[in-house]
């Protein structure tokens, strides 16, 4: 009787403690952290059958994704996932298959609350008839996929007017620095200071910046995500946060913010 009683109360105990809610915390750039004042973000988890369901909070608490993970590494990402604003107003809804592929319908709003855009995925791909919104409710984009791949693409300017022949073109761009590449080398040749303590230990190479272009060019959030050396590694921000406004994204005949990823070559 004491040893049915006591595998009993072990029972009770997993079951309890799987339905526990365990925080995890992250940095700005959402990488692990274990110090909660160094946090921007906080991960609550708990797990649900064979899934871990997460909740994501920004460091005042405001929800910001809501879904189910296949495991705790949180990388495959199963069922419904919804994302909100800063403000609380809903962001998107999507959905993903057993296999972690998005899959099906998707819908989007700006924080107003308005209508972004709306489709559907097949197997991870675009698929169908996508809808896409100015916040003034004007259609920007309706494109037609097949598999990922356009079939057919119309855009309008937030006044109405439909784009045509060539203009299309600018409907999807990445951002770009003022005038060109070329201009962005010669800037970074030009406003280089090479660090002394660099130089005179003879290290070269290359650092890899990430940083935000926002929808009116400007440039926030620089961090390195490929180190060389403490003294170029500042330096390589350093040069980023100097940089004038890029010419911005447009996804969707809208200007968006994209993040960006820019080698920086250090050569003595």
């Amino acid at each position: 009787m004491k040893i049915l009683l006591t595998f009993m109360l072990t029972i009770v105990s997993v079951l309890s403690y799987s339905q526990d809610t365990i925080s995890i915390y992250y940095n700005s750039h959402w990488q692990r952290v274990y110090n909660k004042a160094e946090a921007n973000f906080r991960r609550n988890y708990i797990k649900e059958g064979k899934l871990w369901h997460a909740f994501d909070y920004n460091k005042s608490g405001q929800l910001l994704k809501e879904g189910r993970y296949k495991s705790r590494k949180f990388e495959k990402q199963i069922g419904d996932f919804v994302y909100y604003h800063v403000n609380g107003q809903l962001r998107k809804k999507e959905s993903f298959d057993d296999k972690g592929n998005l899959s099906g319908s998707f819908v989007e709003y700006y924080s107003d609350g308005s209508l972004s855009g709306e489709g559907s995925y097949v197997n991870g791909s675009l698929n169908g008839i996508c809808n896409f919104y100015f916040k003034n409710g004007q259609q920007s984009a309706k494109v037609t996929y097949k598999n990922g791949k356009i079939k057919e693409e119309d855009y309008w300017n937030n006044d109405g007017r439909q784009l045509v022949g060539k203009e299309k073109e600018g409907a999807n761009k990445m951002p770009s620095f003022p005038g060109g590449i070329a201009n962005l080398y010669e800037f970074l040749r030009n406003n280089i200071n090479y660090p002394e303590q660099a130089k005179n230990q003879g290290i070269s190479g290359r650092v890899i910046v990430n940083f935000v272009v926002g929808t009116e060019g400007s440039i926030s959030d620089a961090y390195i995500i490929k180190p060389l050396n403490k003294y170029l590694d500042t330096e390589a921000l350093r040069l980023v946060n100097i940089m004038p406004k890029w010419e911005p994204g447009v996804q969707y005949n809208r200007r968006v913010q994209v993040s960006y990823n820019l080698p920086i070559r250090f050569t003595l």
